[in-house]
């Protein structure tokens, strides 16, 4: 078992370090989530996480390999407003620093017993691993979304060139499309370079524009790409719960595939890419519009308030208020 114990070094956490070693775990410290990234480059990640008093840096570290981590959260005291807020940033598991060795030990081999049982239980509880490319959809998204450009800028016949890498882009896009189900998160999106920005305020608007509505036009390209690889997908018998835009230059690795679309003197950069989404629990009073809930909502009686899937908007979050409470726990399998 690879364990990572990370912040500050203390007279308990080198108790944990010791006891841990002698039960044959691989223990690696770090002081902070930038060195436990500079780690991470040359070295395997953990399994399990021993995080003293983790934020969301430290949480979003931990969150750049597509494994999940298993994350426990050592705090000094525990109270209610302390364990609401490491729920709310997707900790799995708490303790007190001041807990004896053997019983951090005795957590951590816990998740070697988990996985044992999981396995007993068959492919119906844990599901192979997911394949973007058994969608049609997917596998001709780039002509999907050529298509789809050319209908919305008025081109025609788009070329598509697959590119090695994604340029350096001025302004650009995502839509993400949650399938929830799987726990999988495709995203797709459109940027332009510099050299492109004004030959698409052109074909637009008859005119160069200001930023503005370069980012708004980059957004509407991409919501009409998602939205046509959501219907195309939907024909497959499958239903992908859409997010919201989200503006971004630099889209997170691994790109699935990315590619130029030309036509007309202009360039457009496409992509798509795909993640495991590991659900976050959340206070009702600390939700977003464009979360996707990865669970339904019953009230007391059973009925079902919402269901897994459903994105969430600002009416649904305030009737979620209302009925719920602002400190009920909600689980998400998106950050808007």
């Amino acid at each position: 078992m690879k364990v990572l114990i990370g912040g500050k070094r203390t007279n308990a956490t080198q108790a944990m370090r010791k006891t841990l070693s002698s039960q044959g775990c691989e223990v690696q410290e770090s002081d902070g989530p930038a060195g436990y990234l500079e780690y991470l480059r040359d070295h395997p990640r953990p399994d399990v996480a021993l995080i003293v008093q983790p934020n969301e840096a430290w949480m979003h570290a931990l969150r750049t390999t597509i494994e999940h981590i298993y994350v426990i959260g050592l705090y000094p005291r525990l109270t209610g407003r302390r364990c609401l807020q490491a729920w709310n940033i997707g900790v799995d598991d708490i303790a007190m620093l001041s807990a004896c060795p053997e019983e951090i030990a005795g957590r951590v081999a816990a998740l070697s017993r988990i996985r044992s049982w999981v396995h007993t239980l068959g492919d119906n509880f844990t599901k192979p691993d997911f394949d973007p490319d058994e969608f049609d959809a997917v596998r001709g998204l780039d002509a999907l979304m050529a298509s789809s450009l050319d209908n919305m800028l008025g081109t025609d016949n788009m070329e598509v060139e697959l590119l090695p890498t994604l340029p350096e882009l001025a302004y650009g896009a995502e839509m993400p499309l949650l399938l929830v189900d799987e726990l999988t998160e495709l995203s797709v999106g459109i940027g332009i370079t510099t050299a492109e920005v004004d030959p698409l305020m052109v074909l637009l608007f008859g005119e160069p524009e200001e930023p503005e509505l370069v980012v708004d036009s980059v957004k509407e390209l991409t919501n009409i790409c998602g939205g046509a690889l959501k219907r195309k997908v939907l024909e497959e018998g499958k239903t992908f719960s859409m997010g919201l835009p989200r503006e971004t230059t630099q889209p997170e690795p691994p790109l699935l595939r990315c590619w130029a679309m030309s036509s007309d003197n202009i360039e457009l950069i496409a992509w798509v890419r795909v993640r495991v989404q590991q659900p976050s629990r959340l206070c009702v009073e600390n939700l977003s519009e464009g979360m996707v809930l990865s669970q339904p909502i019953y009230n007391n009686r059973g009925l079902m308030l919402l269901p897994g899937g459903a994105v969430l908007t600002e009416r649904t979050i305030v009737r979620l208020e209302r009925w719920l409470g602002g400190n009920a726990l909600v689980e998400i399998t998106r950050a808007a």
